[in-house]
């Protein structure tokens, strides 16, 4: 799998996460990476509205 496929299945499935339960994809988001949700609603209106681009975000940082 190429590296662009294995990130567009990462978005796709941060995105799903997030739309069956977003609180505890939050939570686990603010946990994981030691993040405000204040910070975390930053970075979600920075990265389009889109969890996936988030997470992916997140990761990279």
């Amino acid at each position: 799998m190429s590296a662009q496929n294995r990130l567009s299945v990462f978005i796709g499935n941060s995105n799903r996460y997030a739309s069956v339960d977003l609180s505890d994809f939050r939570r686990r988001l603010c946990v994981e990476y030691d993040i405000s949700a204040e910070s975390l609603n930053d970075y979600y209106r920075r990265c389009g509205r889109d969890w996936g681009h988030v997470g992916l975000a997140l990761e990279i940082a």
